[in-house]
């Protein structure tokens, strides 16, 4: 009799170990499936779809000052970190340089930023960076801030969630056109998405202000 007992206490065991590892295993599955990148046409949002670049900058930059480091993203900017950041783990692809060229004419205004922006992925340590002029007519210039954005996105929490666990701007600032910023600065996360933005704010003396968005690589 002790030895049947014995006999299926021990099958229970197995039984409930057996859920155990198939509940992991498809928790670990899941969490994958939720956070691998997906194409551009895959997005299910309307905020995410047929996005321009300069739009694909702006939805980056409302994504980056709406949340906390740590804090999950909503279902819709989870979704748009997955179709247009840059995934971390390719690592063919870990030191990418995009150039930078944009010009804004508003109002009698006019702005122009060029030259490169870099990220340089490692595992857990990272640097990004860039090398950029801008230049600015239409009126007495105050100063010229060029300025430099990077996040990198990874796992939040306990469910899997993506959220941000880096984001840092570097920025100079200039009296005069042209104005030069190059300038790189090294994180340690672990980050599944990455994102560049990039851009010059140029302020005139009477009051006005112009910015010039770059890329984002």
């Amino acid at each position: 009799m002790k030895k049947k007992i014995l006999t299926l206490f021990i099958a229970l065991c197995l039984i409930v170990a057996s859920s155990t590892v198939a509940f992991a295993v498809e928790s670990e599955e899941n969490q994958v499936n939720n956070t691998n990148p997906i194409s551009k046409i895959e997005v299910n949002y309307l905020v995410n779809m047929n996005l321009t670049d300069e739009q694909v900058a702006q939805r980056f930059q409302y994504i980056n000052s709406s949340y906390q480091i740590g804090q999950p993203f909503s279902k819709e900017d989870t979704e748009f970190v997955r179709a247009y950041a840059y995934p971390a783990k390719q690592m063919s692809r870990a030191l990418s340089t995009q150039n930078i060229e944009n010009t804004v004419n508003s109002g009698g205004f006019y702005g122009r930023i060029t030259g490169t922006v870099f990220t340089n992925l490692g595992v857990t340590n990272h640097s990004f960076g860039g090398n950029l002029m801008s230049t600015a007519t239409g009126g007495t210039i105050n100063k010229i801030n060029i300025w430099i954005q990077c996040t990198a996105y990874g796992i939040v929490g306990s469910d899997g969630l993506i959220g941000l666990v880096y984001n840092k701007t570097i920025s100079g600032t200039g009296t005069q056109s042209p104005t030069y910023f190059n300038s790189s600065q090294p994180f340690t996360a672990g980050a599944l998405y990455t994102s560049v933005v990039c851009g010059s704010t140029i302020t005139y003396n009477s009051g006005s202000t112009l910015t010039v968005p770059g890329r984002v690589i």
